[in-house]
């Protein structure tokens, strides 16, 4: 369903061998909507299941998948993801962030 017909399906699944549609969608995921740092020319399982739901319009449960992507972050002493999106929670509920280190996100 995501892959060009001459993919190699036994190894791991590049970018590359994905359709057009697929890559783009594979951009977004990595990102925008999971982002990770590593490892983007590689289609993981999840991001699979996530072009899988989209392309069958499927519901997903984004506070769920949010949170443990932010908690699976904290295991390996990662930064935490969706910075700007954090920043916004906070700043909506008035936290105090004078104190806390600034660094520009780009």
């Amino acid at each position: 369903m995501v892959s060009i017909d001459q993919a190699d399906m036994t190894s791991r699944l590049l970018v590359g061998s994905l359709t057009f549609d697929c890559r783009i969608m594979h951009y977004i995921i990595v990102r925008i909507l999971m982002p990770r740092s590593s490892n983007l020319a590689q289609a993981s399982e999840e991001d699979l299941i996530l072009m899988w739901a989209f392309l069958t319009g499927r519901q997903i449960d984004w506070a769920h998948l949010i949170r443990y992507r932010m908690h699976k972050a904290l295991r390996s002493s990662a930064p935490l993801p969706y910075p700007q999106l954090i920043t916004l929670f906070l700043r909506h509920f008035n936290a105090p962030l004078a104190s806390e280190p600034f660094i520009q996100v780009k």
